[in-house]
């Protein structure tokens, strides 16, 4: 699924016409269109995080938002929720690039994932 996708199917999913969701968000309806018609490029982390709200998305729908903008971009990004947990946060980057040093495989990411979720359970 693309991030125009997603969020048009969101918008309707609140019964939202989207004039009344572009009044909301303070954007112009033809922007609102052009994001729906991937004809644009996602909106800025603030944008995003008004959309998050009006929406009343779930973390999940929120962190799916956030990662379709990334992968949208033409120079595919990561989140932006992402990128400021992991600057407020040096470890993760030292961890990263140790990682990335020892060329981790797919599976010893599983390892490491399953034992974060085991551990801290949201």
């Amino acid at each position: 699924m693309k991030f125009g996708e997603f969020l048009k199917q969101k918008r309707l999913e609140k019964n939202m016409k989207a004039k009344t969701f572009a009044e909301l968000l303070e954007i112009s309806p033809a922007y609102l269109s052009s994001l729906e018609n991937e004809s644009r490029q996602p909106p800025s982390y603030e944008l995003l995080e008004k959309i998050a709200a009006i929406l009343e998305l779930s973390t999940d729908e929120r962190y799916q938002l956030f990662d379709l903008a990334g992968e949208n971009k033409h120079s595919q990004e990561i989140a932006k929720d992402l990128t400021e947990y992991i600057y407020q946060n040096p470890q993760i980057i030292e961890i990263l690039r140790y990682a990335m040093k020892c060329n981790l495989s797919d599976r010893e990411w599983l390892i490491i994932a399953k034992f974060v979720y085991r551990a801290y359970k949201y």
